[in-house]
């Protein structure tokens, strides 16, 4: 050993044997007052607590309130991490509904929609959002003193648009003002999935919340209903056809008086889109276009043109497919046969 180094070692020693007694303790003080404090929450689930501080993990945070956003009750809380502050919401049953993001954290196709949406106005703020098991982005975007929203889709393609009443055609305000009774009308966006085609109409009553689907000509396309709300054949499908998979959405649809139901799942992030009569009968799945048989796509390309194919979904008896083309300015529905024929 370095002779030089026995001194030091010896008086480092003897510090630590004769210490005083409060040095030691004190010491320790200082390191458990180093540690951060538990933070004051309002009275609350212990799922929304236990949600709360596992989104804040080591960020502190700020604020804390309970709030009623969209016709629901949630716990908004600001936290400040790594010195930049941002938001979140906790539904009271613990549910994560959304989350402040930046636009450098998310992926390339979503950055590449938000930036488009910065040649509209100033993109305000981006959020993470999970509606019922949907997950989307929903951005805000100001342009002098108007203010909207814009839902983004984790692929980046534009789902919806924010509108204002006296932007819908006279025909879907007629329809709205039929619709809403006594009813808040707490959001109106134009569907992009298709095609600007369709207005959903999100409704308060009776502390529920519904959506209203209007076609562009005025016609009720959906009304929205609970999943338990559902005609019991209707549920024993969906049950046997996507088993544990969550009923994110559920919509009453009439034509000619033919009643059926329009039911979206998702299980592991990925959503299912099945058509049911009133019977309990599987009528149709709504599937990507790539999943289509080559034949069937050909024929599809070929009737839209330069238009967009918005919906294709697989009949249940193997007869083909129905498809909602946008094309010519309008929405028309098609059908093709397993062979490519259109019918």
């Amino acid at each position: 050993m370095n002779r030089t180094l026995i001194p030091t070692i010896l008086a480092l020693a003897l510090c630590t044997v004769f210490a005083p007694a409060g040095f030691a303790q004190r010491l320790g003080r200082q390191q458990v007052a180093a540690l951060p404090k538990e933070p004051k929450l309002p009275q609350m689930s212990p799922e929304a607590r236990h949600a709360i501080l596992a989104e804040a993990g080591l960020a502190k945070i700020d604020g804390c309130r309970r709030i009623t956003e969209d016709g629901e009750e949630v716990f908004e809380v600001d936290i400040t991490r790594n010195g930049i502050e941002r938001s979140f919401t906790v539904a009271l049953d613990g549910t994560l509904r959304s989350r402040q993001v930046f636009i450098g954290e998310l992926k390339l196709p979503v950055q590449y929609a938000v930036t488009a949406l910065q040649r509209v106005g100033k993109v305000n703020s981006i959020h993470w959002c999970d509606e019922d098991g949907d997950h989307v982005y929903e951005v805000e975007v100001l342009s002098g003193e108007d203010k909207r929203f814009y839902t983004v889709g984790l692929d980046g393609t534009f789902q919806a648009i924010q509108v204002h009443m006296n932007e819908v055609p006279e025909p879907v305000q007629k329809t709205i003002r039929e619709q809403v009774g006594k009813a808040r009308i707490l959001d109106i966006s134009r569907s992009e999935l298709d095609a600007g085609q369709v207005f959903d109409v999100l409704l308060f009553k009776d502390r529920k919340r519904r959506v209203v689907s209007v076609g562009i000509d005025g016609s009720v396309q959906a009304v929205q209903v609970a999943p338990a709300e559902l005609p019991q054949p209707v549920q024993k499908t969906i049950t046997a056809t996507a088993g544990p998979a969550k009923v994110i959405y559920a919509g009453r649809c009439e034509e000619d008086g033919d009643v059926t139901f329009s039911v979206v799942t998702v299980d592991n992030g990925v959503k299912k889109e099945f058509l049911v009569g009133l019977s309990g009968e599987l009528l149709a799945t709504t599937i990507p276009f790539a999943e289509a048989p080559e034949v069937v796509q050909k024929a599809l390309r070929e009737k839209v043109g330069v238009g967009r194919v918005l919906h294709v979904q697989k009949l249940a008896d193997g007869s083909g497919y129905d498809a909602d083309l946008f094309t010519g300015g309008k929405k028309i529905t098609v059908s093709v046969a397993l062979d490519g024929k259109l019918r």
